[in-house]
């Protein structure tokens, strides 16, 4: 084995280290996970319909959560005309409505 061999090597089996570290954060987060999409979600800035469901890795303590995208609802609990998006950390839910019907759309 030459130093060109031995670099490729051992490139190879970071990449598949990584590959493997990031499936188990995943795995982490989602089997931590209790919202389902079309719940309605509340945090400091608000209230979203979830359409969505991600993850990500928290800097600080190199843990997974679940990310939550959906569309902004008003106070009546019905999207704006624009139905603007934004995205809810697992660790920033205030409320949790699963699946609550009672806010209409119309």
């Amino acid at each position: 084995m030459n130093i060109q061999e031995y670099q490729e090597k051992i490139a190879f089996l970071k990449k598949v280290f990584e590959t493997a570290e990031m499936n188990i954060k995943k795995e982490f987060a989602l089997s931590n996970n209790t919202i389902c999409i079309n719940d309605i979600i509340t945090d400091n800035s608000g209230s979203i319909k979830v359409e969505k469901i991600g993850f990500y890795i928290s800097f600080s303590t190199n843990l997974s959560e679940c990310t939550y995208n959906g569309v902004i609802l008003n106070a009546k609990g019905v999207p704006d005309k624009k139905n603007k998006k934004r995205t809810v950390y697992q660790s920033h839910i205030k409320k949790h409505n699963e699946n609550d019907y009672t806010l209409s759309y119309t």
